[in-house]
């Protein structure tokens, strides 16, 4: 059982006036980037593809007949997803290229500009993060002149008999995470701790995940035994047209 495509219609004359076919139509839509004039060329297998969805539904392949019957009707299927494919492509195609000229010489302008920034940000960051370790480094001289001065008040109020009096941590003046230039624009240190792996076979167990990739290649080359995996073999049909 196969479908005749030839003389799918399904657009109404209005639609087609004064173009003197289908072809002529999908040449304005390409020329012109109508949506609604694109929905309307390709409602026309609406009809067959809902003949076809109902023709497939109530198929049963209970005997040889019908499994050709059901090739037939999957062929036939698969034949409409092409053509509608194709037609699409075609009339993408002009517009397809349209953009990826305007991307491309776009990109010459906004590629030495991201390069700019790339740049910039680096050496920005660069200040930045010395400033910030400049402060850590005073914070920690500060912490331990206090724990110091702290030992010491202590030790001379155990043999006075008194109680010491506590060091009051001298703040750190933090230095601006945000800068701005005259311009209004600004930048912002965004901390975050990262990992890299350095050795592979001294990361703990738990924190390595099975690699698909590697066991299906396995899988193929006949390996039928891996502890932990579920090897099977799974029947797909492959329809040629």
């Amino acid at each position: 059982m196969t479908l005749d495509f030839s003389e799918i219609n399904g657009i109404p004359d209005k639609m087609l006036s004064p173009y003197k076919g289908l072809k002529e139509l999908q040449t304005q839509i390409m020329s012109s980037l109508d949506l609604d004039m694109a929905r309307m060329y390709f409602k026309k297998y609406k009809d067959q593809i809902e003949i076809m969805k109902s023709a497939a539904e109530a198929h049963q392949v209970k005997s040889e007949t019908s499994l050709k019957q059901a090739i037939g009707l999957a062929g036939d299927a698969k034949q409409l997803a092409k053509r509608i494919e194709q037609e699409k492509k075609t009339i993408l195609e002009e517009p397809n290229q349209f953009v990826k000229a305007v991307s491309a010489f776009a990109k010459d302008f906004t590629a030495p500009l991201q390069e700019i920034e790339a740049n910039l940000k680096q050496k920005i960051g660069q200040y930045q993060y010395r400033i910030e370790l400049d402060r850590r480094k005073q914070e920690e001289l500060i912490r331990k002149a206090n724990e110091e001065l702290q030992k010491k008040l202590n030790k001379e109020a155990k043999k006075a008999g008194v109680e010491a009096p506590k060091v009051t941590p001298t703040p750190v003046v933090k230095a601006e995470t945000v800068a701005r230039s005259e311009t209004g624009a600004s930048t912002h240190i965004r901390k975050a701790w990262k990992a890299e792996v350095c050795d592979p076979e001294k990361v703990p167990r738990e924190y390595c995940e099975p690699s698909m990739k590697l066991i299906n290649q396995a899988v193929k080359m006949g390996v039928r035994e891996i502890e932990g995996v579920r090897i099977f073999e799974d029947i797909q049909t492959v329809l040629r047209t």
